[in-house]
């Protein structure tokens, strides 16, 4: 009996960890563009971005339901230990949550889906997204309970969203 009453424990134990909202893990900074955003032992710094309307080349580009935010970034592990990068999500003011594009197609030196950096090594490329243009913070995790967010400003220039480019304002 006393075995079955460990095994149930133990069980419940991994469920509630699985299960577990991974946007409530406390975040332990918030960084602007440029900075070294440290989550963990994995560190992101955020190079540039770049608003796109569409991605690949014709007569077949791939073609957003907002637009394409792509970010330009270094992710640098600084522990023991070789580490998976978990997936980027970007976050509004009104607390809207945005996930990272699955496939890379047409995206410049994309830095892709499934990422592992080893101890003291470097990673980078871009990552991309389908959001309306505005501001972001964008969330980057490193161990099961460190996050950090990164201040994605709009960029000033950028031709607004409901505009193509070369078309009157």
């Amino acid at each position: 009996m006393r075995a079955l009453a460990i095994i149930c424990v133990t069980v419940s134990c991994l469920v509630l960890a699985a299960c577990r909202d991974t946007e409530k893990i406390p975040l332990v900074g918030i960084y602007r563009m440029g900075e070294r955003a440290q989550a963990g032992h994995l560190i992101y710094t955020v190079l540039d971005t770049r608003w796109a309307i569409s991605l690949g080349q014709p007569p077949t580009p791939r073609i957003p339901t907002n637009r394409y935010l792509l970010i330009n970034l270094v992710i640098i592990n600084g522990g023991a230990n070789p580490f998976d990068v978990p997936t980027f999500s970007l976050v509004d003011d009104a607390g809207q949550v945005y996930q990272e594009l699955e496939s890379g197609e047409g995206v410049p030196n994309w830095i892709g889906f499934v990422r592992r950096v080893s101890p003291a090594d470097s990673l980078q490329g871009i990552i991309a997204f389908d959001v309306p243009q505005k501001e972001f913070k964008l969330r980057v995790a490193g161990e099961e309970d460190s996050a950090a967010m990164v201040k994605i400003p709009l960029s000033i220039g950028e031709p607004p969203a409901d505009l193509a480019p070369g078309q009157a304002k």
